[in-house]
């Protein structure tokens, strides 16, 4: 997932546009539908781990109704894609739950 917001991100970043997608062979542009770069979306690593998870990610955007067809990202905005990217992760790799646990202080009166 993180790959694939890195993508998202930095198409936004440089307001990508048709002509600058055409220009450095880039598959994704704030116009094209967002199905179109999940259908394409390759990984570079041989993961199964990971290539499993992208086919269940491919399934449930290419084939059921959660992302509309002509649904952009200039249509979805920087703002809301920000939004959606804050409720991805739980906890990112090597953070330890407890360091975010609220210590208990007793205080004797």
């Amino acid at each position: 997932m993180r790959g694939i917001f890195d993508n998202i991100e930095t198409c936004f970043e440089e307001q990508r546009t048709p002509e600058k997608a055409e220009k450095t062979s880039q598959k994704l542009h704030l116009k094209r539908p967002l199905r179109d770069f999940f259908r394409h979306y390759q990984l570079l690593e041989g993961d199964y781990y990971l290539q499993r998870e992208l086919d269940k990610l491919k399934h449930d955007t290419l084939q059921t109704a959660i992302l509309p067809s002509a649904l952009t990202l200039e249509d979805m905005t920087h703002e809301i894609f920000n939004l959606i990217r804050s409720f991805s992760f739980v906890s990112e790799i090597g953070e330890d739950p407890e360091d975010y646990s609220i210590s208990e202080t007793i205080v004797d009166d």
